[in-house]
């Protein structure tokens, strides 16, 4: 069996974190494992390079779409835990 590629881990990470029944506050302090970033890092370093191949520019955007999913679940999520916290001051 071939290794994963981190482009597609990212999103097995992010589906083990929603599947695991996380919290509002382990939704926001959620992070993508040390390999993803230090994958995403090394895009990135070649990118300012002009050194991506059209693999890298496809995995680049993978976590592009990763990244931009996570700050809106991140976004409710907060939100949520506001009206949650708003609720209970109002009961105190």
């Amino acid at each position: 069996m071939a290794p994963t590629q981190p482009s597609t881990s990212i999103w097995i990470e992010i589906a083990d974190l929603i599947t695991s029944g996380p919290t509002l506050e382990q939704m926001i302090q959620f992070r993508p494992s040390e390999p993803i970033q230090q994958r995403v890092r090394h895009l990135l370093a070649k990118l300012k390079n002009g050194l991506t191949t059209a693999e890298d520019d496809r995995e680049l955007n993978q976590f592009e779409n990763a990244e931009m999913l996570m700050q809106l679940v991140k976004a409710k999520a907060r939100l949520r835990l506001a009206k949650v916290t708003s609720a209970e001051i109002k009961e105190a």
